[in-house]
């Protein structure tokens, strides 16, 4: 069976992502949003799921936490331990 993957699904996918990779690092919002040079209501919608990021917030994401693109859209299925990217199916 193929996954069908939507704009909400890579959106949650990432905004998890970037929420886990500030629990690692201890970054608050208002200091993602600095860095960024967006403002702290921007970063909530964005990991809240009500606003999508634009290809420099992403760029600026990807910096912040040293990081490729692909690390922060991929995901680690809890039942089976196993990494997996937006592009594999199940």
């Amino acid at each position: 069976m193929e996954f069908k993957h939507t704009r909400d699904t890579v959106q949650n996918l990432l905004a998890f992502n970037v929420l886990r990779k500030m629990e690692e690092k201890g970054v608050t919002t208002p200091e993602l949003a600095e860095y960024c040079n967006v403002t702290v209501a921007s970063i909530s919608q964005f990991l809240k799921g009500r606003q999508f990021v634009s290809a420099r917030f992403f760029a600026d994401l990807c910096n912040f936490f040293q990081c490729t693109p692909h690390e922060l859209f991929k995901w680690t299925s809890p039942e089976k331990g196993a990494e997996n990217g937006i592009d594999s199916a199940d």
